[in-house]
């Protein structure tokens, strides 16, 4: 069978990981959709504000405008700023493989990152970034990670607020973030 990316075909575990990851950014916007309904009220009003805004990291910034003064005045502007930034580094993790070049290496897939590399004046020299299957896992986790995060907002947001008595969404722990990529020599 033909693919358009024959390097996944070599690692397959490693490309259903990616493939996750890509679609399930995504998700992520659902959840700030979501907390951005409870805090104004309007399903329909949040729904356009986030997806008639285009790119990611805008739909991100005009949520944020919006949410913040919110958090902060019932007392969850820590938490609501970690997942608001945690859900950034996802944002950048999602664009580093949605605008690369794959590759198979020895242990994983490598990747070059167009987008960066353009982003320089002078003469671009492509830096290979490499992963494996546990770097992916890791980074997975972290994106239910902040889900969770989202999850628990929303909902204790309701119940500061008067909307709901109880929640069963704790504050998950803080997990560390994972590396982008491994670097290479």
């Amino acid at each position: 069978m033909r693919s358009i990316m024959p390097a996944f075909g070599q690692f397959q575990q490693e490309a259903a990981v990616v493939g996750r990851l890509l679609a399930g950014y995504g998700e992520l916007e659902f959840e700030l959709k979501s907390s951005l309904r409870f805090v104004i009220g309007d399903m329909d009003t949040a729904t356009r504000v986030v997806f008639r805004t285009r790119g990611e990291e805008q739909r991100i910034i005009t949520a944020d405008a919006i949410m913040r003064p919110r958090y902060d005045a019932v007392g969850l502007i820590n938490p609501y700023s970690e997942a608001i930034a945690d859900m950034g580094w996802c944002r950048q993790v999602r664009n580093q493989y949605a605008h690369c070049h794959w590759i198979p290496i020895s242990g994983g897939l490598g990747f070059f990152d167009l987008e960066d590399a353009a982003k320089s004046n002078t003469r671009i020299r492509l830096k290979r970034r490499d992963l494996d299957l546990s770097l992916l896992q890791e980074q997975e986790s972290y994106f239910c990670y902040v889900a969770e995060c989202f999850w628990h907002l929303y909902h204790e947001y309701r119940r500061l607020s008067g909307q709901l008595k109880s929640h069963s969404f704790p504050l998950p722990s803080k997990a560390p973030r994972p590396l982008k990529y491994h670097t290479t020599p």
